[in-house]
């Protein structure tokens, strides 16, 4: 099964209502001539689904479309538009910047017309809603990524991408594969698999499968990626959530990142560069960030810490548990990291 192919599996089985129909005041994208491969000037191309329904769109930018018929996204919405052709909608979403797909419902008749909503989010879980026409952005992964620092597999999995970055240890399968993408897509259908290390190679590179996280260490030639998927019943504000107790460096740049700490079943928010000055409980000298969440979360009446990296040529950090949050202060030298919930079901794979 190709890449392609594997990224239409896993939609949900549910229904939710479609995106808007014809609303007011949309913007009108009037648009001619040959573009992406199809012609404007001939009806039959329009009617691109169910016919088209996991084939691929090339823009005219060079961005690749997936094709999901029937399938709608109901987040990110980024406004609404009037295009002549559901062509002209990729085209648009192509052109907007942080446009990540589309939902597309033809107007009645065969004008091929109808309204075009791009979204600033298009991922798992896809609603099947007869009569919407979708596409996603097919973002390559590589090292460095400029348009995403995670990755959604074909079976839901949500990894966090890791340029530059090994955990050695915890091998269970090793394959070749010719793109970062299909290695981790194969560690998403893969049961047990929450972490892959990947270096690319002509025409292919080996990617080695993980059934445990180790402690991190810097490694140029390797592009790493960890499942941080958000378990079944887990606080609504974790986009993602770690799941293994060696985290050594605050992962930024995922809004909404928690951590799950196996002492209480507990999660935390996790606060890069947030330092909630005060209220501290007592310090602690941890080798981990992780390490210092665990410690807090071990420690009865602790609710919130701020953790300094290990510097100087030392092997642990500062960690400061609090018994009150408090307000928190931009600095860089400290990872933060606030309880939310705890006593929720372990996330599913954990130890």
């Amino acid at each position: 099964m190709s890449v392609l192919q594997l990224l239409t599996v896993g939609f949900a089985a549910l229904a939710v209502e479609a995106s808007p129909q014809r609303p007011s005041g949309g913007a009108a994208v009037p648009t001619s001539g040959a573009e992406g491969g199809h012609s404007h000037s001939d009806p039959s191309t329009w009617t691109l689904c169910p016919q088209a329904n996991g084939t691929t769109y090339n823009a005219p930018n060079g961005d690749l479309f997936e094709i999901l018929c029937d399938f709608d996204q109901r987040s990110g919405y980024m406004g609404s538009y009037h295009v002549d052709c559901f062509a002209s909608c990729i085209n648009l979403c192509a052109g907007l910047t942080g446009c990540q797909g589309l939902s597309f419902t033809k107007d009645a008749g065969d004008t091929g017309a109808g309204w075009c909503y791009p979204k600033n989010e298009y991922h798992l879980p896809f609603y099947p809603v007869d009569g919407v026409w979708g596409a996603k952005l097919i973002v390559p992964v590589t090292c460095p990524n400029p348009k995403s620092y995670t990755y959604t597999g074909p079976s839901g999995g949500l990894f966090k991408l890791e340029c530059g970055v090994d955990h050695p240890g915890g091998d269970f399968g090793f394959l070749y594969t010719s793109t970062f993408n299909e290695c981790i897509d194969t560690c998403d259908s893969t049961s047990g698999c929450v972490d892959v290390s990947y270096i690319p190679g002509t025409p292919t590179g080996p990617c080695y499968l993980k059934n445990g996280i180790d402690t991190a260490v810097s490694n140029e030639k390797v592009w790493g990626a960890i499942d941080i998927t958000v378990p079944p019943g887990a606080p609504k504000q974790c986009t993602g959530v770690l799941t293994y107790p060696d985290a050594p460096y605050c992962p930024e740049n995922v809004d909404g990142l928690c951590y799950w700490s196996s002492a209480t079943n507990s999660y935390y928010a996790i606060e890069c560069f947030g330092d909630r000055v005060a209220h501290d409980l007592e310090t602690q000298f941890t080798y981990t960030y992780g390490g210092c969440i665990d410690a807090c979360s071990a420690t009865q009446g602790c609710v919130a810490v701020s953790w300094n990296p290990p510097s100087h040529g030392k092997d642990t950090g500062a960690c400061y548990l609090k018994y009150e949050a408090g307000g928190a202060n931009y600095n860089v030298d400290v990872f933060g990291a606030t309880l939310i919930a705890s006593s929720y079901p372990a996330p599913t794979g954990s130890p």
